[in-house]
């Protein structure tokens, strides 16, 4: 009997100190960011954007398409950049703070002329989830 309850206090202690990680449900910390849609917005549509996100892996996301340009390339317009895809883990190296609010985010990407007309425009939605969390 004794050795009966000597086994039960074991498997209890055993139980009660198992090895639960700690995750907490705060508003801020540290964050993985999620990809979640780039589309076009308003402008006078010279520099139009036809760029889509490109599911590879579960782990492998990319940014694809092009853009085509009704106005010259010239200096009141400058930079070129050719790719097969980019790879969007290559951005996870960004100067960003490395704690920030978890949320869903709009970032609104502009290109402007030097009379400071919109002539391109592109929205990309990220989300900033918590690293043990999944995507939904």
């Amino acid at each position: 009997m004794i050795i009966m309850k000597v086994f039960v206090l074991i498997a209890f202690f055993t139980l009660s100190n198992s090895k639960t990680s700690l995750m907490p449900n705060l508003h801020l910390g540290e964050y993985r960011t999620i990809y979640e849609k780039i589309y076009p917005c308003e402008s006078k549509r010279l520099i139009q954007s036809n760029i889509y996100l490109s599911k590879n892996t579960l782990s492998l996301t990319e940014v694809k398409g092009n853009y085509t340009f009704l106005v010259p390339l010239d200096d009141t317009l400058t930079g070129t950049y050719s790719t097969t895809g980019l790879d969007l883990k290559e951005l996870s190296d960004h100067n960003f703070p490395k704690v920030y609010f978890y949320g869903k985010y709009k970032a609104t990407i502009k290109i402007k002329n030097v009379g400071n007309e919109v002539i391109g425009c592109s929205v990309m939605e990220i989300s900033l989830i918590r690293p043990w969390e999944t995507p939904t």
